[in-house]
């Protein structure tokens, strides 16, 4: 078949549109958004050589963490006379239920592959600290998903460099560092307060979001504004995860319009915002991530004062509440941000800060000279914390890090 130029051109257009269209869709699933492919290199002077690394990861993409959200969505939508539409939401709903019973916020295999995906860029990126018997120490949640990123991740460096020596734990010994958003009662005593549903449906998002309800009913029940709310959350975290999850990522647009689908992004984006990040309502969830940020700066001393005592590598792996608080703590760029509430999703991005297996880094040089540096990476691309070059000295690195924990 004869295709003319004009028509490849056609073609070309129309798939570079779907492809922009994709990269859209993928950033409305916010936090479920699986991990991207990192855009920045780091390139480091032959001057600089790589001697420990620090890494916090979330864990991989997973199944839906709970029935909860279908629960939800059974519940709000059989009180009414549903449209064709509304059953079809109810028959996704018993379809997750089936087909992920058993596996609940289980790690699934594009998470096992997300882990490994970072294990072996991180080992190949800095082949001068895995060399020889380098010692390999990773913790993590109790949570399953969270143990099993770390052996999927543990796996591909012992299958890259076999003389690695490796330890791994997990358990709840390790909430105050991974959890503690958990365990710390001063924040849970303050989000038991904050009123996070006032604030949402006060939003102009909320109207857009809740016009979408209308096409599920023939005759819709009586709810009150929190009730839709419960119910659009819940909507939303159901079609988000199938990206995640093996699912068709474009089921949601059976149900939602582009408008309305980013709106729901926008609603969640700021929930997750005022429950872990510092915000104009509080920095108490980002101060929390205190002693994770203090174990950090104490491996870093560790090496500092006698690298050949200290172990090079350290692995934790957590959740994305573990991330969330601490890299606002940091203030690591575009994850800090106090202002006006409203206009968050303009500044604050949860598909940028914590998609599925989202990581912080942060890698120590030694420069010729015997002095040591820090570089800081952010799901695998250097960021420059604020007031410090990108490879920043140690102690600036260091009291910089400390400022933020007192």
């Amino acid at each position: 078949m004869f295709i003319t130029t004009k028509f490849r051109l056609l073609i070309l257009c129309a798939l570079t549109a779907l492809c922009a269209s994709a990269s859209v869709n993928a950033d409305l699933f916010g936090s479920a958004k699986p991990y991207p492919d990192p855009k920045g290199t780091l390139m480091l002077p032959d001057s600089l050589t790589p001697v420990m690394i620090n890494h916090v990861g979330r864990h991989g993409a997973r199944f839906p963490s709970g029935p909860s959200h279908t629960a939800t969505i059974r519940r709000f939508l059989s009180a009414g006379t549903l449209t064709p539409s509304g059953q079809r939401l109810i028959n996704i709903a018993d379809s997750i239920d089936n087909t992920t019973e058993g596996r609940w916020g289980a790690l699934d295999s594009l998470g096992m592959a997300e882990q490994a995906g970072i294990a072996r860029r991180m080992v190949n990126r800095f082949p001068d600290i895995f060399r020889g018997e380098v010692r390999v120490q990773a913790v993590s949640s109790y949570v399953p998903r969270c143990v099993a990123s770390m052996y999927s991740f543990l796996h591909e460096v012992a299958t890259l460099h076999r003389e690695a020596e490796i330890t791994a734990s997990s358990g709840p010994q390790y909430s105050p560092l991974m959890r503690f958003f958990s365990v710390n009662e001063i924040y849970k005593h303050w989000a038991d307060t904050i009123d996070t549903d006032r604030i949402l449906i006060a939003m102009p998002e909320f109207d857009i979001a809740e016009a979408s309800i209308a096409k599920l009913f023939a005759q819709a029940p009586q709810s009150t504004p929190r009730e839709r709310l419960k119910f659009l959350m819940a909507e939303y975290s159901t079609l988000a995860i199938q990206s995640a999850s093996g699912g068709d990522a474009l089921t949601w647009h059976e149900f939602l319009s582009p408008k309305e689908m980013e709106a729901l992004w926008a609603l969640n984006d700021v929930r997750q915002h005022l429950l872990h990040s510092a915000s104009a309502q509080s920095l108490i969830p980002s101060a929390i991530a205190a002693p994770l940020l203090r174990d950090i700066a104490a491996d870093f001393d560790a090496y500092v004062a006698n690298p050949t005592t200290a172990v090079p590598v350290n692995l934790r792996f957590g959740h994305a509440e573990t991330l969330m608080p601490l890299l606002a703590l940091m203030q690591v760029p575009d994850c800090y941000y106090t202002g006006p509430t409203e206009e968050v999703p303009n500044h604050w991005h949860n598909y940028d800060i914590v998609p599925m297996a989202a990581n912080l880094q942060m890698i120590m040089v030694r420069g010729q000279s015997g002095g040591y540096y820090v570089i800081t990476l952010l799901n695998e691309n250097p960021v420059r914390l604020p007031g410090l070059p990108l490879y920043a000295p140690w102690p600036q690195m260091r009291e910089y890090l400390l400022e933020k924990i007192i």
